[in-house]
């Protein structure tokens, strides 16, 4: 799944993907939404590397 889908899928920008990716804080409700997309646990989503986050993600 790129980005983009994902962040149409979760109904967020891609600018705010990427910006989870370095780090930046997820509000609640879009871990959650997120999580389930991707098919993830939230401890899981949470605690991936961000290496890892990036080889998931073209």
């Amino acid at each position: 799944m790129t980005r983009e889908q994902l962040a149409d899928k979760a109904l967020i920008s891609v600018e705010s993907i990427r910006r989870y990716e370095n780090g930046a804080k997820i509000p609640v409700r879009t871990l959650y939404l997120l999580a389930t997309i991707l098919d993830v646990g939230i401890d899981e989503l949470r605690g991936l590397p961000k290496q890892m986050i990036r080889r998931q993600m073209p």
